[in-house]
C-alpha cells in the first residue's frame, strides 16, 4: 500500500512539475525585422498560418510575425509549444531572400510583409489564407489548403489560376471573367502580348480570388 502511494505521489509531483513548466512557457511571440532590398525575389515558406502582403514605396522589406504555439493534439498539453526560441530564418541566395521560421511544427503563423511593389514574390504555403495587394511583378502563390485574394491592378502577360478541389472568382476592371470549370475543379488561363509577368495561383483545396 505504501509503495502505491509513494508511486501515486512520484507521478502527481511529475505532473504538477510539468504543468508548472508549461505555465511558465512562453506560448506567443511578436516578431519583426528589416531587411535591404536590392531587386531579389522574395519568397515566404510556411506551413500553417495567415499571410498578408502590402505593396509599398519602400526601398527594404519589413516583415512582423506574430507566433502562436498550436494547441490542437492531445500530446501539445504535455509540452504546451514554447515559442521563446523562435525565430525568423533568412536566407539570402543571390537575387532570392528566402524567408520562413526556424521551427515550424505545432505553430500557428501571422505574417505582414510590406514589400517594394516591384518585388517578385514566391509564397509557399501548407494551409491557411493569402492575401496580396499592389505588387507589379511576378507573383506564385503554392497553398495546400485554404484561401488566395490577390489585388493587383496590373496588366499580366500569363495568368494561371486553379483550384483543384473549389472555386477560382476572378474580376479584370472590376468585372466578372467566365472561368473554366470541371466536376470539382475550377481554373483560368489568359495570356496578353502587351502585359509584363506572370501571376500563377496553386490552390489544392479552396478558393482563389483575383482581381487584375
Amino acid at each position: 500500500m505504501n509503495n502505491a502511494l509513494g508511486r501515486f505521489a512520484t507521478v502527481l509531483v511529475c505532473f504538477l512539475g510539468v504543468t508548472v513548466f508549461s505555465a511558465q512557457a512562453q506560448e506567443g511571440k511578436q516578431l519583426q525585422q528589416n531587411y535591404s532590398y536590392h531587386g531579389q525575389a522574395v519568397v515566404l515558406d510556411i506551413e500553417v498560418g495567415r499571410v498578408e502582403v502590402i505593396a509599398t514605396d519602400e526601398s527594404e522589406v519589413r516583415v512582423e510575425v506574430e507566433v502562436v504555439a498550436s494547441q490542437s493534439s492531445w500530446f501539445n498539453m504535455w509540452q504546451q509549444g514554447d515559442v521563446s526560441e523562435i525565430e525568423i530564418d533568412a536566407d539570402e541566395q543571390n537575387d532570392r531572400l528566402v524567408l520562413k521560421l526556424n521551427h515550424q511544427d505545432d505553430l500557428k503563423q501571422n505574417w505582414r510583409v510590406y514589400l517594394p511593389r516591384d518585388a517578385a514574390t514566391d509564397v509557399d504555403i501548407g494551409i491557411g489564407e493569402v492575401e496580396v495587394a499592389g505588387l507589379e511583378n511576378d507573383l506564385a502563390i503554392d497553398l495546400g489548403v485554404g484561401r488566395v485574394v490577390v489585388n493587383n491592378q496590373h496588366r499580366y502577360r500569363d495568368i494561371e489560376l486553379s483550384s483543384g478541389v473549389g472555386e477560382v472568382q476572378v474580376r479584370h476592371n472590376g468585372e466578372k471573367v467566365k472561368v473554366d470549370q470541371a466536376l470539382v475543379s475550377q481554373s483560368y488561363e489568359q495570356s496578353s502580348a502587351t502585359g509584363q509577368y506572370q501571376l500563377l495561383v496553386s490552390v489544392g483545396v479552396g478558393q482563389v480570388e483575383v482581381s487584375y
